[in-house]
């Protein structure tokens, strides 16, 4: 599974259709919740990430991901206005 990480469920379907992931391959981190039903899975960060209304709880559940071994590559597509709340610890 893909897991796109953009500020609206529009915005990761266009991130989605543009970087030819097919429907059924990929969902919207809409909140924390997501990222626990899909271990292991690849996190883009689209267009608008940052602006996230979950933002906070959503880069808590990516870092305690990561640091559980449970969470694939976080791949940046082209975002420029910061980086992930998360430490690299």
């Amino acid at each position: 599974m893909n897991l796109v990480y953009t500020h609206s469920h529009a915005s990761a379907h266009d991130f989605a259709q543009h970087n030819d992931l097919a429907p059924g391959d990929w969902k919207w981190i809409s909140d924390k919740d997501v990222i626990a039903q899909f271990p292991r899975a690849d996190v883009y960060l689209g267009p608008g990430w940052q602006h996230h209304p979950h933002r906070g709880e959503i880069d808590e559940a990516l870092e305690h991901a990561r640091h559980e071994h449970r969470l694939g590559t976080i791949f940046d597509l082209g975002s420029t206005l910061g980086t992930l709340g998360v430490s690299s610890d």
